[in-house]
């Protein structure tokens, strides 16, 4: 059966926006499941940035007891790159607080940015 057959699928599924879908709640049908593919590796590769700076953070105090300066040194260039990456997130596409966002994989605008690669 297709999901546009049953009855109020359809206008649920494209009124669901946001971070549902990249939360496991929502999965795209089918003919949507390689803009799913794009989007959620996008939106991994900025989470992988921004949680990948406080490890370096970490880096940094570990080396602290060993040479101060060097700790310094990392602790700033983790939290810069953390703060930078979190500000450069498509916060048009998912928003983090209070969920929400443009992002729907059925939605012929998400479809045309996958298939352009942008994001």
């Amino acid at each position: 059966m297709d999901w546009r057959e049953v009855e109020g699928l359809e206008d649920y599924l494209l009124g669901q926006r946001g971070r549902v879908w990249f939360l496991g709640a929502l999965y795209p049908p089918r003919e949507a499941e390689g803009v799913h593919r794009w989007a959620l590796g996008l939106y991994r590769r900025h989470f992988l940035k921004i949680y990948g700076a406080p490890a370096l953070v970490g880096v940094g105090l570990a080396l602290s007891s060993l040479a101060e300066g060097l700790g310094v040194a990392l602790f700033a260039l983790g939290f810069g790159l953390a703060l930078w990456w979190l500000s450069s997130f498509p916060h048009d596409l998912v928003r983090l607080r209070r969920g929400g966002g443009r992002y729907n994989p059925l939605d012929p605008e998400i479809q045309r940015l996958a298939k352009e690669g942008r994001g």
